[in-house]
């Protein structure tokens, strides 16, 4: 896919077309942990029976 996207995007735009790729990708993850976290908080401390009440 870094190729196809490489060989698409003109020379003087590959520096910004890769800023935003990983802006995009990298950028989501603290989110994605965060929302995770949020979800799945005081799962940890019922007893089993009860964790999917």
């Amino acid at each position: 896919m870094i190729s196809v996207r490489q060989a698409l995007t003109p020379a003087r735009f590959l520096g910004r077309m890769t800023s935003i790729y990983r802006l995009l990708t990298y950028g989501v993850i603290p989110i994605a942990a965060l929302r995770t976290t949020q979800r799945f908080s005081g799962t940890m401390d019922r007893p089993a029976s009860h964790a999917l009440d």
